[in-house]
């Protein structure tokens, strides 16, 4: 999907197909138990198969960072600090190092990729938003000025500029 993202946005159609798509693959894992924690474009992969159509089928890949909600039993688990995902998909509240993992956080990178699929860029990318957060000495620092930036930000201004985008959407 990062590959279709770097010629720019998405037809609208086409945008809300995946994003179903990965919707109800991130629905079947949560129904299950188990978080991503990473979802971005670079994550989603695009197959086409043999029926003709020429539709895109999604498939989500690298649950590396994935999280069982309840563990199974008492085998090897992944912690919930390992590591933190993306920012730039990341929900505020994984930012937190001490934030038990939910699968909320991966409703928030699922929009955030909807909005990069309808504008081309991820929410709040910016150089000062960038900037900004590299200057923080410390991961730790790091997550508390990515939470503060979120809080504070206006709404993203490209999804103003985007006709195919519904008005209530960008409101939300």
């Amino acid at each position: 999907l990062i590959r279709r993202l770097r010629r720019g946005p998405l037809d609208a159609a086409v945008a809300l197909d995946l994003f179903e798509q990965v919707a109800a693959a991130l629905a079947a894992a949560h129904d299950v138990g188990v978080i991503h924690r990473d979802l971005k474009p670079e994550n989603i992969f695009l197959a086409r198969f043999g029926s003709g159509d020429g539709r895109e089928v999604v498939k989500v890949l690298d649950f590396g960072l994935a999280k069982l909600l309840e563990p199974l039993g008492e085998g090897p688990q992944t912690d919930a600090n390992q590591r933190i995902g993306t920012p730039r998909y990341m929900a505020p509240e994984q930012a937190d190092l001490d934030a038990v993992p939910d699968a909320r956080w991966d409703v928030y990178a699922l929009g955030a990729m909807l909005f990069a699929l309808l504008t081309g860029n991820p929410p709040y990318k910016t150089k000062e938003f960038k900037d900004t957060l590299q200057s923080a000495p410390t991961l730790s620092d790091r997550l508390q000025l990515y939470r503060e930036m979120l809080k504070s930000a206006e709404s993203p201004a490209l999804a103003l500029r985007k006709t195919a985008a519904d008005s209530a959407l960008i409101e939300i």
